[in-house]
């Protein structure tokens, strides 16, 4: 035998993915930017519980996609 590695071919420099030294940003930005005006917008109409409810509920969703969003990027997922 040649070696353990004889018979594999070498790995072109597009088949190997850079690693990423940080989480991607850009999606969980969007994702608040865009639950920010949702709750604006959840807040327009209606008695003030009802708006205080809506817009907190947009908060807690937006918040969770967020959080969400960030732990599949670092996970590599």
């Amino acid at each position: 035998m040649a070696g353990r590695d004889a018979g594999v071919l070498p790995r072109s420099p597009r088949e190997v993915v850079p690693s990423r030294s940080r989480p991607p940003v850009v999606l969980p930005a969007v994702i608040a930017a865009e639950g920010a005006a949702f709750a604006v917008l959840a807040g327009l109409d209606g008695s003030a519980a009802w708006q205080a409810t809506r817009v907190l509920l947009v908060v807690v969703v937006t918040a969770w996609a967020v959080w969400f969003t960030r732990r599949a990027a670092r996970a590599g997922g």
